[in-house]
Formats: structure tokens, C-alpha cells, sequence
């Protein structure tokens, strides 16, 4: 792709986006208000020792070796990362401690010898559980697109899938489920915790969450440097890829025009311009104007009451005593209901549950060399839950010295004992909302609470075309690999490209012809070849023509707003495109509808498609793999019932797919294609002249299992040009075709009816040609709004 594109913020999320983008060739710029890169995942300087200040645990490693692989790179060579074999220590008094492993079955044996047998065959379930849940998810939702309601994710998992999709428990609360597995109070507070790592109280969050254990039972991974050497490795890998990373360049206002982005001013006064902007910060800044009013309108506002947990975190320096600290060790509250209902009040915790990652310590057993007492002064940073209020609350310097004894005294019923005083720095909610505007301190955007928080998530697209977000507090989730997913998830709806998926059918008894075309991505469309072809969603087009009596050609562009997608369905406005296994059913609300023209004839109706069988092999057009084209069913049945015009009819048919990520005209200077059913399976002959001057050209044999053959290239037959002139030719056996009807009929394309042979039979045969050179033109470009209008 050869779109501009600049994100904002260089967090883990756009950072991901910026490189998989460049990768993909888009000229991508990243502006960063603060003097480093990552976000969250930034770093803080406390009596000269460097600190991770936002996240420090990692997990789900693959998500990050994936980006890496598709940039030609390798994640251990640009960090140096080991697996951590205590997973987290957890603490209740100064008596009262439990490990877990990266091993499960050492978990298990540790939750047994800590609360009985029966407590160890519950975690032993619940890690069956928790893993179910993930397998379930990870595909559909973790790493698929955004859904705005349950359906088409429902869909995505499959429909007779009803055990899988109650097996998510997205109607049971986190604590209660949690009560079905453990007896022990304490074990349902260390896995209710894990509700914390999206920002919501286990009290309120569905069971589904518990997926979360498990993505951490997976490994929980030790980087040199902190999260933070992992944020500034994907700035390195970024850059490599050619993008360009500017700090110290906060962002004033996202720029539009014609309702659709257009760039962004930074506060020096400086525009950048832009086909795309990928908008890395938390959606909140775009709704409440902080990035100008043009973009209040991109997305819906968070209410207060919706937001996720705050922190009081402290950054600090110092000696500690008293407590074998693991890198990551949490230490409990006795009353972990009352510390949430004080949060949901407004208030920070009295007696609260406190994490402290002791920065120093690494992958192996914690303790201290031998013969000495301690680490010495060490590298800690401490979290406390807290209440998202930092718009409306002053953190007095009184609150925060009752804040600090209460985080202290939490230690110390554990056991553990701090220098003090030691060097240090708090960030209150106050503070967070100062460096992440318009948020409350909130640090994981939405809350998860309630079953239908998860579709309620900000996704990749906005209301503003060519605006997009990503980052922690966007689908699927917040933490760091699910920010990464984010990235991967805004740079895929970005660099799809084009994709059209193509059906032509003729009647059984020879009188009607068909051909439908659902366009992501108008390849012929001058609206989209002027925007730079940087946001494919926002000119898509179902194409319907429909031949013989009662004639209708429809073709209205729409923008990304009227286009939903998912696995097996696809709605362009008021049409719909879906798969159920079998059958391929397209349902048309469309208008034969014309620039200048005030008649508009109605085009609406059902088709259905059955393929007889399917091809699971596509075939790239050029060298670089910049067009895919795959024949799915190079043989089907059809059904055709129009209520506009009134025309019902069988016949035979056939459905493919194209793809690709650079315009046609770049690729191609002209092709012809031809196909036809033979007795038993298809022919199907492919060839042209590509954009750089070289010829390809090809014959594949289909069997009746829709299994592709190569065969010999039978001889050209030359066709008489079309009424506009352009050049046509098609394969048969004795090198002559039959032109028996030409349906289409343009400026720089045909499609016809054709009488031919193909390996020994005759056959009924659609070809179709196409010149390039000609579509390029300026007076056909002129031209095409005439027959292809937008709306939207």
C-alpha cells in the first residue's frame, strides 16, 4: 500500500500499527508528545535508576514474535527475554504465602500443600476452565475483528458450537465462579485478581475473564530493560521497516475534510498530512475535543461510571527487608470486597491489596547471593487499585501520605518492610489524567463489567473515515499483548486492500444472465483512486447487473459507516452477502441509479449460490504477490428470485475471489478471462499484459471435487472488438469463438456470451476484457461518476 499514514501516540499499540504498516509500504509517521516512546509502557527515573512506569507483566510472547516474523525480524534479537520460573508470589500475612509456576503441576502441588486437596483438584479445573474459555475466544475475538453485538461473533465460533459458546460464561460474575472452584476465600482473591488486569472488579466482571489465568499460566516472560525495552524494540523494528518517529510532537487536532481525515496539526503549528491517522491514545481524547471538535464525532464518550480502575502507583528506590520478593509478588487485603466498594465510591482503598514488582529480581528463585542480607537499594514499582477520578479529585499532599501508610502497613502485615524514608515518586489518578487527557486516570479504558462490555469496546474503525484507534484501552482488551493485538488489528483493516468476491451465472434456458460483485475496495471507482486508496471499507459497492429481459445495472459506492463484516457475512448498506456452509445468499436492496438521472429503477431481490464443490488453492497474478486471485467455485448451481425487476430463474454458475494491496492499473496494463462448465467439472483460462510489460497467461482444469490442473493453453481466438473499441480474445480448441451476446459493453471493459470449445466439448463460455490503460484515462475517469454514484 502507498498511503500516508500518521499515528498518534507511541504506545505499544501504534507502534505495532506503525510497523506493520510500513512494512506493508505505507509512509507512516508516529508523533509522540513525550520525549520517549511507549505510552504506558514509559520509564521513570528515581535517584538515578531507571524504572518501568507502566506495565510489568508480560505474557502471550507469540502475539510479538508474530509482529517481528512479518517484518523479516526476530523478537530475541532485538531484547534480551527469559522465562520466568515463579509465575507470582502471593502473600496474606506474614505466614500465609503461595507460589505459582510457569509448571502447572508445581501450582498444583503448591495450592494443594496450601489450602488441602480439595482446593488443588479446584485449581486443577479451573486451569481447565480458564483454558477453554481462551481456546474458545482467542480466534473470534482476541484476535479477530471487532463486533458490536454478540451475533457475529457467535457466528465466528459456529453456531452449533451452543456448548463452546455457554462454556464462556459470559452471564456468571468473575467471584462467583470463582466460588465454584475454591472454598478457600483466599484463592478465589488471588484469581479474582486477574479481573484487575483489564481495570474491573471481580465483583462485577463476567467468569469469561478467567481466560485470563490461563495467558498467564502460558509463561510470563522476564525482559532485560522492562516492558519499556519492549516498547522502544518496536520503535527500533518500526523504523527499520522506513517509518519515522518524531517526540516532543504533541498532536492539537486531527484534521478533516469532506468529512473524511485528511492529516494533523501538532501544537508547534506544523501539518502533516495524511490519507490515514491511527489514533494511539485512549478514545476518550478524541470525544471530549482534545484532538480538536472535527473528531468529537469519530466516537461514542466513556460515562464516568463506565470507566476502569485508576492506580496509585510508587516508584522506588530502595532497601527492603523481611519478605522473599519474587519480581512479581502480590500482597492481599483481608477484606477485598470492602476494598472495591470503597473504589466504586470514590475512594482509594483503606486497607488495600498492593503489587510490588521488584524490578531486580530475576527468571530463578529471588533470594539474595549467599552470604549476603539483602539486594542492597533495588529498582521497585508498587500498584494500588484506585477510583478513575483523577478530572474531579485533588490528590492532596495529607491524602497521599494516608495513601502511603496504608500501602505500607499492607506490606508489613505480609512481612515485608521498606526503607523509609526512601526515594521516591507517586502517580495518583490526578496525575495519570494530567499525562493521559480526558481519561480520569483511568488506565484500561472501558471497565469489563456486565456481558456486554467486551462489544461495547472502542474497535479499529470510527465514524470519520480514514480515523482509526488502537491501543489498551481498544478491542479486545487492555495489557500489553492485547494492545499489540489492537495494532495488528488497525494494520490489518488498513492494509486489506482491495477484495472483490465475483459471481456470473446464465439461465438454463439461455434467455437471462447474471453477474453480482461485492467490492471492498471499488477497483474501478474514481472516488477511490482520488482518496489514495488508504481506507478500502470506505468505498465499497455491490455491483448487480443483470442481463436479458427487464435489464438493470446497479452500482452505488457507500462508505465504511454502511459496511459490517465478520467471517461468513458481509453487509453493504441496505445488501447483504452471507455463507451458511452450503449456500452463498445474497440479498439486493440496490437502485439502478444515475448522476443527472432523476429515473431510478429499483434492483432488489435474492440470489443463491451452490457450489457444487470448493477450491482451497488461489494463485498470485504477479511476482509480488500483489493480486491473488482464487476460484472458489468454478461450478455451482443458481437461484435467482428478483421481486425488482419480476424475473425468477435457474441456471448454472460460478463464484471467485480477488485481492490485492496495489491498484489494478499498477499491476495490470490489460487481461482477458474466460470460463465454462464442461461435462464433468471446468475450464477456466487467465491472461494479460502486467504493469511492468510481462505476459502471463494460463489453463486450469477443474475436476468435480473443484481440484485445479494446469493443462496446455489451447490456441487464441480472436474476438471483434467491442462497440467502444476495446480488444478482446478467448482460448478454444480450434481457435474460433462465437461472440453469442456481449452484456457488458464500456469504455475500457467487456464482458460476453460465448459460443467455443474447450479439450474436445462445446461449450457456453463468459469472457471478459479489460484495458487498463484506458480505464486510466482522464475521460473515462470523468465518466465513471455517471455510472457509479456514492453515497455516504
Amino acid at each position: 500500500m502507498s498511503a500516508r499514514v500518521v499515528v498518534i501516540g507511541a504506545g505499544v499499540g501504534g507502534l505495532t500499527s506503525a510497523a506493520l504498516l510500513a512494512a506493508h509500504g505505507a509512509d507512516v509517521t508516529v508523533v509522540e508528545k513525550e520525549s520517549r516512546v511507549g505510552g504506558k509502557a514509559r520509564c521513570v527515573t528515581v535517584d538515578g535508576a531507571e524504572i518501568d512506569g507502566g506495565p510489568t507483566v508480560f505474557t502471550y510472547r507469540d502475539v510479538f514474535d508474530d509482529v517481528f516474523a512479518v517484518c523479516g525480524a526476530r523478537l530475541d534479537d532485538h531484547v534480551a527475554i527469559t522465562r520466568a520460573e515463579v509465575i507470582a508470589r502471593h502473600a496474606w500475612g506474614p505466614d500465609e504465602r503461595l507460589d505459582l509456576f510457569a509448571d502447572p503441576l508445581r501450582s498444583e502441588d503448591a495450592v494443594g500443600d496450601f489450602a488441602g486437596a480439595d482446593a488443588a483438584r479446584g485449581y486443577r479445573n479451573f486451569r481447565a476452565e480458564a483454558r477453554r474459555i481462551f481456546d474458545v475466544l482467542e480466534q473470534p475475538f482476541l484476535r479477530g475483528d471487532k463486533a458490536s453485538t454478540p451475533l457475529p461473533m457467535m457466528w465466528r465460533i459456529g453456531p452449533w458450537r451452543i456448548d463452546d459458546m455457554l462454556a464462556m460464561r459470559p452471564f456468571d460474575r468473575m467471584w462467583d465462579a470463582l466460588g465454584a472452584h475454591f472454598a478457600d476465600p483466599r484463592l478465589q482473591q488471588l484469581f479474582g485478581r486477574y479481573a484487575t488486569y483489564g481495570g474491573s472488579s471481580p465483583f462485577a466482571a463476567p467468569a469469561t475473564l478467567m481466560l485470563i489465568a490461563h495467558v498467564e499460566a502460558q509463561g510470563v516472560w522476564l525482559i532485560e530493560g522492562g516492558i519499556h525495552a519492549l516498547a522502544k524494540a518496536l520503535a527500533a523494528l518500526a523504523e527499520q521497516q522506513g517509518a519515522r518517529i518524531r517526540c516532543h510532537a504533541p498532536v492539537a487536532e486531527v484534521l478533516t475534510t469532506n468529512g473524511r481525515t485528511c492529516g494533523v496539526r501538532l501544537s508547534s503549528g506544523e501539518v502533516i498530512a495524511a490519507d490515514i491517522v491511527i489514533c494511539n491514545c485512549d478514545p476518550a481524547a478524541l470525544a471530549t475535543g482534545r484532538l480538536g471538535e472535527a473528531a468529537t464525532r469519530a466516537v461514542a464518550r466513556i460515562p464516568p461510571a463506565k470507566r476502569s480502575l485508576s492506580a496509585l502507583v510508587w516508584y522506588a528506590h530502595a532497601e527492603t527487608s523481611g519478605f522473599d520478593l519474587s519480581r512479581h509478588n502480590v500482597f492481599f487485603s483481608p477484606d477485598y470486597a470492602r476494598e472495591f466498594r470503597e473504589i466504586a465510591a470514590g475512594q482509594p482503598p483503606s486497607d488495600p491489596t498492593v503489587y510490588l514488582c521488584a524490578v531486580d529480581r530475576g527468571a530463578q528463585h529471588s533470594a539474595p547471593a549467599p552470604g549476603t542480607a539483602s539486594f542492597g537499594r533495588e529498582r521497585i514499582q508498587i500498584i494500588v487499585n484506585a477510583p478513575a477520578n483523577g478530572d474531579v479529585h485533588d490528590y492532596t499532599p495529607e491524602e497521599k501520605a494516608r495513601c502511603t501508610q496504608a500501602m505500607m502497613a499492607s506490606l508489613g502485615r505480609c512481612g515485608l518492610t521498606l526503607e523509609d524514608p526512601a526515594p521516591h515518586q507517586l502517580m495518583t489518578p490526578q496525575d495519570w489524567d494530567a499525562l493521559f487527557p480526558a481519561t480520569g486516570g483511568a488506565l484500561y479504558g472501558r471497565a469489563s463489567h456486565g456481558w456486554a462490555a467486551s462489544f461495547q469496546r472502542q474497535g479499529p474503525r470510527t465514524k470519520i473515515p480514514g480515523l482509526y484507534c488502537t491501543g489498551g484501552a481498544t478491542h479486545p482488551a487492555a495489557g500489553v499483548p492485547m494492545a499489540a493485538l489492537s495494532g495488528q488489528l488497525a494494520a490489518r483493516v488498513i492494509a486489506r486492500g482491495y477484495s472483490w468476491w465475483y459471481v456470473d451465472a446464465i439461465s438454463d434456458d439461455g434467455q437471462h444472465g447474471l453477474t453480482i460483485i461485492a467490492f471492498l475496495g471499488s477497483v474501478f471507482s474514481p472516488y477511490y483512486k482520488r482518496s489514495g486508496r488508504g481506507d478500502p471499507l470506505n468505498h465499497s459497492s455491490l455491483n448487480v447487473a443483470l442481463y436479458g429481459p427487464q435489464a438493470r445495472w446497479a452500482m452505488t459506492e457507500r462508505g465504511s459507516s454502511a459496511v459490517e463484516r465478520d467471517a461468513a457475512n458481509l453487509v453493504i448498506g441496505p445488501s447483504s452477502v452471507r455463507w451458511d456452509g452450503e449456500a452463498l445468499t445474497i440479498d439486493i436492496h440496490e437502485s439502478d441509479k444515475r448522476l443527472f438521472n432523476p429515473w431510478q429503477r429499483k434492483v432488489t431481490g435474492r440470489v443463491r449460490v451452490f457450489p457444487e464443490a470448493l477450491n482451497c488453492v488461489a494463485f498470485a497474478l504477479d511476482g509480488k504477490e500483489s493480486h491473488i486471485w482464487h476460484c472458489l467455485a468454478p461450478r455451482a448451481r443458481i437461484e435467482v428470485e428478483m421481486d425488482s425487476p419480476g424475473i425468477s430463474w435457474r441456471g448454472k454458475a460460478y463464484l471467485d475471489h480477488n485481492r490485492g494491496n496495489e491498484p489494478l492499473e499498477t499491476g495490470f496494463n490489460a487481461w482477458h478471462w474466460s470460463r465454462a462448465h464442461l461435462n464433468e467439472g471446468a475450464l477456466v483460462c487467465y491472461e494479460g499484459e502486467r504493469g511492468d510489460g510481462s505476459l502471463f497467461a494460463s489453463a486450469l482444469r477443474f475436476d468435480r471435487d473443484a481440484v485445479p490442473e494446469p493443462v496446455d493453453l489451447p490456441p487464441i481466438a480472436h474476438l471483434p472488438s467491442s462497440k467502444w473499441g476495446v480488444a478482446r480474445r478467448t482460448r478454444s480448441d480450434i481457435g474460433v469463438a462465437e461472440d453469442r451476446r456481449t452484456w457488458e459493453d464500456t469504455p475500457f471493459y467487456a464482458r460476453s456470451e460465448l459460443a467455443s470449445r474447450f479439450l474436445g466439448e462445446e461449450v457456453v463460455a463468459v469472457q471478459e476484457s479489460l484495458d487498463m490503460r484506458r480505464f486510466s484515462s482522464p475521460l473515462v475517469q470523468f465518466m465513471l461518476p455517471y455510472r457509479m454514484p456514492r453515497k455516504g
